[in-house]
């Protein structure tokens, strides 16, 4: 298949998607240059990409933001064979009343095949159904990703299942996400039946959460706060890259944390140091 990569001179600006999605109908490699650099922009016109049924692709490092459709998924719809990694999903949306089971997954939607998110941040996207992802049909795995401050006008604020979808999640964080009917309650996260071993229920601290209702919006910063009892309560046996969402090591601190982001435990990533080089 095809490689596709993004000039260095390029980081930065939003890459525009105007007219029609893109669509990807055979093998292909996307390796953006991160997703502060690589930015491809829906203009809240257009969905940005859709990978049919007979295609594989991979794609890492890049954000996709303000994708729109009035139909199925702002952002990803797919029927094939995808992985995405290292990726941020935000402000896409998909709107419209017109069927029960339309406009589902504000930024990704699993239509069939197989896909697989890894490091994943998805965050202030909307939908009817599954504001955040929706998986359809088709095989899901989920790791460390982030499922955060998305909007859903009708069920799953921040993802669906449907029956006919096999969906696994590791170490993956789904919290802060609204929904018309049943607002920011631990059953307005996920639309569709969930079980699994190790699941926690508490309430998860940000650094800093969009207001969810607002949605589609950009912003926010999910890393967990150093008081996030979620922290260092991940499954070490479950880890798939040697760094998380911002190029940082994971496994800090002997147990890996759950969510796109690892903890680094010096607790200043946030705060300005200041120096006086005077002082004795």
């Amino acid at each position: 298949g095809d490689t596709i990569l993004f000039d260095t001179a390029l980081n930065g600006i939003p890459l525009p998607i105007s007219g029609d999605q893109v669509d990807m109908s055979k093998g292909v490699i996307v390796i953006g240059n991160g997703h502060e650099n690589t930015i491809l922009d829906g203009g809240q016109s257009t969905r940005i990409l859709r990978i049919y049924g007979n295609a594989t692709a991979e794609i890492s490092g890049i954000t996709f933001r303000h994708g729109y459709t009035t139909d199925n998924v702002g952002a990803v719809y797919s029927e094939g064979q995808l992985r995405i990694e290292h990726c941020l999903f935000t402000a896409n949306e998909a709107t419209g009343t017109a069927s029960y089971f339309s406009h589902n997954g504000g930024a990704i939607f699993i239509a069939g095949g197989s896909f697989t998110g890894d490091h994943l941040v998805i965050t202030g996207n909307a939908g009817r159904i599954g504001g955040g992802f929706a998986c359809g049909d088709g095989t899901s795995v989920l790791n460390h990703c982030t499922i955060a401050g998305n909007m859903a006008t009708l069920a799953g604020g921040g993802m669906s299942r449907y029956p006919g979808g096999n969906l696994t999640m590791n170490n993956s964080v789904v919290w802060g996400n609204y929904a018309a009917f049943g607002g920011f309650g631990v059953n307005s996260q996920i639309y569709g039946s969930y079980s699994g071993t190790g699941n926690l229920t508490k309430n998860v601290s940000f650094v800093q959460e969009v207001y969810a209702p607002d949605a589609p919006i950009l912003g926010g910063d999910y890393q967990l706060t150093l008081s996030e009892p979620g922290v260092n309560s991940g499954n070490n046996d479950l880890v798939t890259d040697t760094v998380d969402f911002l190029g940082e090591p994971r496994i800090l601190n002997g147990v890996v944390d759950p969510g796109a982001y690892e903890r680094t435990g010096c607790g200043l990533e946030h705060y300005n140091l200041y120096v006086d080089i005077s002082a004795p």
